[in-house]
């Protein structure tokens, strides 16, 4: 990974990678007739803050 320009990988629930985004970018994730828009920041290759909160993704 080039942590010049980290990116954050998500994956489904079978580990099949949706999509990345760059640290400092934004995720849309909607569902139940609503979106919601989250900036992404990568702490390391397992975890990464979305919104306000920390989450392992790996």
């Amino acid at each position: 990974m080039n942590m010049e320009n980290p990116k954050i990988c998500f994956v489904n629930s079978l580990g099949k990678t949706l999509f990345y985004v760059e640290d400092g970018g934004e995720a849309e994730i909607g569902g139940g007739g609503e979106t919601f828009r989250f900036t992404c920041w990568y702490i390391d290759e397992c975890h990464a803050k979305i919104g306000r909160h920390i989450y392992h993704i790996a």
